[in-house]
């Protein structure tokens, strides 16, 4: 049942399109109207770190969305059912 695999792959594509384009949108200044700036300008070592293991948890979930997809790892779901003999 690779089925789980192509929802995580679309799931984590959507989620870092999600990110990429709130990173790039246009925020109007506090300070200033007049002036516009990126979201991602303003990140500081916590936001870039957090984005750092977010990444690394995506790697994660795309090794074993891979995996499952080719047939490599089974879902506990498929398991289960492998088990019930059906």
């Amino acid at each position: 049942m690779p089925l789980f695999g192509y929802v995580n792959l679309g799931l984590i594509a959507f989620h870092v399109g999600a990110v990429i384009i709130d990173a790039f949108s246009e925020q109007r200044s506090y300070f200033n109207s007049a002036n516009h700036y990126r979201r991602w300008i303003v990140y500081d070592g916590d936001d870039w770190a957090l984005l750092v293991l977010a990444g690394l948890g995506f790697a994660w979930l795309i090794y074993f969305s891979v995996g499952s997809i080719r047939g490599r790892f089974q879902s506990a779901f498929a398991g289960d059912l492998d088990d019930m003999g059906e």
